[in-house]
């Protein structure tokens, strides 16, 4: 989302530059297009689900519709609290960042400081992350340690909370992609995940307006393939960024987009590789039985 007013060298990963913060999600929530999206996607996983449109068109729209909203806000709930415990919390807590703290530590158990800094007023700040606040969300919630792998040609950033970086060249950070996810003792966080896909973020920049984070999946056939939060299209498409990066929607990650190796090394800017502690992935595969 561009550089921030207090120190013109950081970056700030939330989007674009010329878009509020926060605007996406009230604009999104409410187009017909999305409601719709989500009303398929929904009613096509029960038996003798509508196959489209047409087929709902006795439904009654106004219930359906308190449930889309539902299940919206609560996502952005469960949102907001990450963006407060990433941009407030651990600015006034001791961070756990040795691999027996992290294992410990529930990010979850926070939820009850949340609510009381809200009933007292606290307010949220309205901007996007920072690379370091990334980071140390990141760890947190996998509860493992990172090791960042930074573009060395893209402007320098605070490290002082970062435990361990390496400083790569674009064409290094997508021959270690390459070997990560080709590696077949992969520590994967889903059981019924394949080899060679597994989320990680993905921080990148544009040179001008984009900053953003996108889900990493898999490198295949020399290009990267990856999720979006963004609603609609992709930031690295074509109309949305100013590196003349044209994503195309991938064809091993639905829904998801790819972009060649060289796009990757236009405007990758850090990533984080780790590998789950054993207590998560053994939660995480329980709960996939």
């Amino acid at each position: 989302m561009g550089l921030s007013k207090k120190n013109k060298s950081q970056l700030l990963f939330g989007g674009v530059s010329d878009q509020s913060f926060g605007k996406r999600y009230n604009d999104d929530i409410n187009k017909p297009e999305a409601f719709f999206r989500w009303l398929i996607a929904t009613y096509r996983k029960q038996p003798n689900a509508a196959k489209d449109l047409s087929e709902l068109a006795n439904i009654k729209f106004n219930l359906l519709w308190d449930q889309y909203m539902t299940s919206i806000k609560s996502a952005r709930v469960s949102e907001m609290f990450l963006y407060w415990f990433a941009t407030v919390w651990i600015h006034h807590n001791d961070i756990p960042k040795e691999a027996h703290a992290l294992e410990d530590f529930n990010y979850a158990s926070t939820w009850e400081e949340y609510n009381v800094y809200l009933m007292a007023g606290g307010k949220l700040p309205k901007r996007p992350l920072t690379l370091e606040e990334i980071y140390l969300m990141d760890q947190l919630c996998t509860r493992t340690p990172h090791t960042c792998f930074i573009n060395t040609e893209q402007p320098e950033q605070p490290m002082g909370q970062i435990s361990q970086y390496y400083k790569l060249t674009p064409k290094e950070l997508w021959s270690k992609l390459q070997t990560w996810y080709g590696n077949p003792a992969l520590d994967h966080p889903w059981a019924d995940l394949p080899l060679g896909i597994c989320p990680l973020s993905l921080l990148v920049y544009d040179g001008a307006r984009v900053a953003h984070v996108i889900t990493a999946y898999a490198v295949w056939k020399n290009r990267l393939h990856y999720t979006d939060s963004w609603p609609g299209r992709s930031l690295l498409c074509k109309e949305n960024n100013s590196a003349d990066i044209q994503a195309r929607k991938s064809n091993i990650i639905s829904p998801g987009w790819s972009i060649t190796t060289e796009e990757f090394q236009r405007v990758v800017f850090a990533f984080f590789l780790y590998k789950y502690p054993l207590v998560v992935v053994r939660q995480r595969n329980e709960h996939t039985k």
